[in-house]
């Protein structure tokens, strides 16, 4: 029996985030970090994201529907999560 699993990637252009890719927080923040370790919520000044642009189609879409179940190779639903996440993508420096 095929496993449930989840898989994170954009809505509009099923884009997928590696582990590297990073977000930045708002300007008075700046803190940078992978929106989805952290459901959205960056950990230095708690700001929560409600959308997550793409850096692949710069589309902002909820963060909770970046979040998709899947069974084997079939997409099972559309989680939806009542997350967050940043503005921007920026590589990971060092």
């Amino acid at each position: 029996m095929p496993k449930r699993k989840i898989e994170i990637m954009c809505p509009k252009c099923l884009w997928r985030p590696k582990p590297q890719s990073m977000w930045q927080c708002r300007p008075d923040c700046g803190h940078l970090w992978n929106t989805f370790d952290t459901g959205g919520i960056c950990p230095a000044c708690g700001c929560a994201w409600k959308q997550t642009k793409c850096p692949a189609c710069h589309q902002w879409s909820p963060h909770g529907d970046w979040y998709k179940e899947t069974l084997g190779d079939e997409r099972v639903e559309n989680r939806q999560a009542d997350a967050t996440v940043p503005a921007t993508v920026r590589p990971r420096r060092g």
